[in-house]
């Protein structure tokens, strides 16, 4: 299980203490002391910062300018002093590779017999290697003696992919082998790593004090894994999940089906993944090498994706969306889960779909699962779209009768003569404009109201309907069955009911469709 370790870089040494230990309070499980950016390191100061954080975890690390560090000595002096911090006590000492076969050799040996950790690094400021390339670095750094690390600059698509591909491939010769891009486009790989057997994950104390490109600070690593029970219960057997969508804010899911993973006792996590739309490829891509299980894709991926995949489920490919992604040997097939989550938020009110006429707002990914639904089980769909032409390719996809397309300044009208009405815009959605997305005169008396916005739950349409005496459907019921039907496709298992209801109870509900 991979522990998080902090960097600490400051001057002096009485500042190296003071934030070693704030890192410890915030929760870090070791510090990386870099002696390098020390104004005075001598055998003395080594030996006073090992004596003063003897309650705190560390890896001594003495880094040269040609490995990207701040020392400026000979290497002779630079090898006496962390043989210095072996004998000192540190738990791990950073060891570069570009040290010398004899010379790590003689350093690993002497840390071992006295009780030390080794990691032997590896740093490429220039590229990133192909996979082979990759292996055989950390497969070096293993015969040195150590914990394989390697770090490679992220340079282009692909790059990503490859690292992890390369750490996949090397756990069983390089165990806990630490692998990571370095820039903002590696972030991934920090994220990724602990499902590969990492033995660490790398933040900053905070935000000003980072010490590598796409490198996250603590609290934000914090947060982020804070869903998932943290890194520290995340191994090389732990099935990778996730989301993937932009924006995805705080996104209800991830607490969700990690409840659900709990719940049933399942060595799994589920993170989300805010990717903007040009970066999605290259994200599946690293996401696909580091063995990714199962995933959702939300808004406004869901139709891009496809492209993506190595199969579609007839569901998906029929409604032209995906929202769920499974992994079936060795390859990722497309489903859509929505077509059935909202038939049974419908379903299970007791709404008669067959010789029902439906009026859908939107031409999106949520609203052509819809009126696949709606289409499967004998209603007539109109759709109305701020964008006409949008709404008219929706029609044509999914083809056949019992589906029209109409002018959005008609929406009054139609509505007034619908038995069912469906929201698939944001209109209503926190942080969108707080309005019903039809006029509210329109509705009334046995009208079934479904909104799929479910943030805020009562949302200005949903509260509209209630004052109209129409059937108001919350989207957070369509919510929790498309969930359920991942989970199955994800697990073979039945969704936990206590965990869901623990989430909603307990939970702001989230500014994503997921």
């Amino acid at each position: 299980m991979a522990l998080v370790c902090v960097p600490i870089r400051e001057r002096t040494a009485g500042g190296m203490v003071r934030a070693a230990r704030a890192a410890r309070r915030r929760g870090a499980d070791l510090v990386e002391l870099r002696l390098d950016y020390l104004a005075r390191c001598g055998p003395k100061d080594i030996e006073s910062l090992a004596e003063r954080l003897r309650s705190v975890p560390a890896v001594a690390t003495l880094r040269p300018e040609r490995e990207g560090g701040r020392y400026r000595g000979g290497e002779r002096p630079r090898l006496d002093l962390l043989e210095r911090a072996i004998r000192c006590g540190f738990e791990h000492v950073d060891l570069e590779l570009s040290i010398g076969r004899r010379e790590l050799c003689r350093l690993t040996g002497l840390a071992r017999r006295r009780g030390v950790r080794a990691i032997v690094s590896h740093h490429d400021f220039r590229r990133t290697p192909p996979v082979a390339g990759i292996v055989q670095r950390l497969r070096q750094c293993v015969r040195a003696g150590g914990l394989a690390k390697a770090a490679f600059t992220v340079l282009r698509p692909g790059d990503c992919a490859r690292i992890l591909g390369a750490a996949r491939r090397a756990r069983g010769r390089a165990p806990g082998a630490i692998v990571v891009g370095m820039g903002p486009a590696g972030t991934i790989t920090r994220t990724l790593s602990p499902f590969l057997g990492a033995a660490f994950v790398y933040a900053g104390l905070d935000r000003r004090r980072l010490t590598a490109p796409g490198q996250p600070d603590i609290g934000a690593l914090m947060e982020y894994w804070k869903v998932a029970g943290g890194p520290g219960r995340v191994g090389a057997s732990t099935g990778l999940y996730g989301i993937l969508g932009h924006p995805l804010g705080h996104s209800l899911s991830p607490a969700l089906q990690n409840a659900a993973f709990r719940g049933l006792g399942l060595d799994a996590a589920y993170l989300p993944f805010d990717v903007p739309p040009r970066a999605l490829a290259d994200t599946l891509g690293a996401l696909r090498a580091a063995g990714l299980r199962g995933a959702n894709v939300t808004i406004p991926h869901k139709t891009a994706v496809m492209e993506l995949l190595d199969s579609l489920d007839g569901a998906a490919a029929g409604v032209g969306a995906v929202n769920t992604i499974v992994r079936s040997n060795g390859r990722l097939c497309g489903y859509n889960t929505d077509v059935a989550g909202f038939v049974g938020a419908l379903e299970g009110r007791g709404v008669v779909l067959r010789g029902a006429r439906a009026l859908v707002v939107g031409a999106g990914g949520a609203a052509r699962a819809a009126v696949h639904g709606l289409l499967m089980r004998g209603a007539a769909v109109t759709v109305v779209n701020r964008h006409r032409r949008r709404a008219e390719g929706l029609a044509g996809r999914l083809g056949g009768t019992g589906i029209t397309v109409a002018n959005l300044r008609d929406i009054g009208e139609l509505a007034g003569r619908s038995d069912i009405l469906v929201n698939c815009t944001p209109v209503g959605m926190r942080g969108f404009p707080a309005e019903s997305p039809v006029p509210p005169r329109s509705l009334h008396r046995g009208m079934a109201v479904l909104d799929m916005v479910y943030n805020p739950v009562r949302t200005p349409l949903l509260g509209a309907a209630r004052r109209r005496g129409a059937l108001g459907i919350p989207g957070v019921e369509m919510f929790l069955g498309q969930a359920e039907e991942s989970f199955r496709l994800w697990t073979g298992k039945r969704f936990p009911d206590a965990a869901a209801r623990a989430v909603l109870c307990n939970s702001r509900f989230s500014t994503s469709r997921h």
